[in-house]
């Protein structure tokens, strides 16, 4: 039992040493950045059917809402879907993440496993053999696309992974597309 509260201290005390959101990045090398200046959302901004079953689509509205006021607050001006620079999707689903942790017991010769000598030159099987511990995570996804409307291609993506439990919430949400956008090649560089 006390293996379980170190593991469970060892667990807290890494989260407190991640960030909230991770954020990975990718773009088409080719693209430059500078010249836009419009965006349009792929999605009307309303609730609409969806396949995903693991997100509802008032978190998918609420989703392009936020990305729609981070977009314009990067300075990029919202026009029609046939005049815009960029039409900008975004997705999100959720998954479960199972890691697990292997904890040495300790044996009454110590913290052996197998055969071995232990404390007091003991020598025999099973010296502690090791327990395991399963801890699941729910996960959000987020991803953004920027796609150039003019050559419809994607011109980069970003996506948020961040622990969510029970589900999204606009704070939550707010969060991952702060962070994303960040790390866009949109976002003003920061000061060196």
């Amino acid at each position: 039992m006390k293996y379980l509260f170190v593991l469970v201290g060892l667990v807290l005390s890494m989260s407190g040493c991640v960030p909230d959101v991770q954020v990975k990045t990718a773009r088409d090398p080719a693209a430059t950045f500078s010249h836009f200046k419009t965006f349009a959302m792929l999605l009307p901004n309303k609730a609409l059917p969806s396949t995903n079953t693991e997100v509802d689509p008032f978190v998918l509205q609420r989703l392009r809402q936020l990305t729609y006021i981070h977009l314009k607050a990067l300075g990029l001006a919202p026009v029609a879907k046939e005049q815009a620079d960029l039409v900008v999707a975004v997705f999100a689903s959720r998954k479960q993440r199972i890691d697990v942790y292997s904890t040495p017991s300790h044996g009454m010769y110590g913290p052996y496993s197998g055969y071995g000598y232990g404390y007091g030159y003991g020598y025999g099987p099973g010296f502690g053999a090791s327990t395991s511990q399963v801890v699941r995570t729910n996960e959000g996804i987020v991803v953004v696309d920027l796609v150039e409307r003019s050559r419809q291609s994607v011109v980069w993506r970003g996506t948020g992974v961040r622990v969510v439990d029970p589900d999204f919430d606009d704070e939550l949400l707010d969060e991952m597309v702060s962070a994303i956008l960040a790390e866009s090649p949109l976002a003003p560089a920061a000061p060196q």
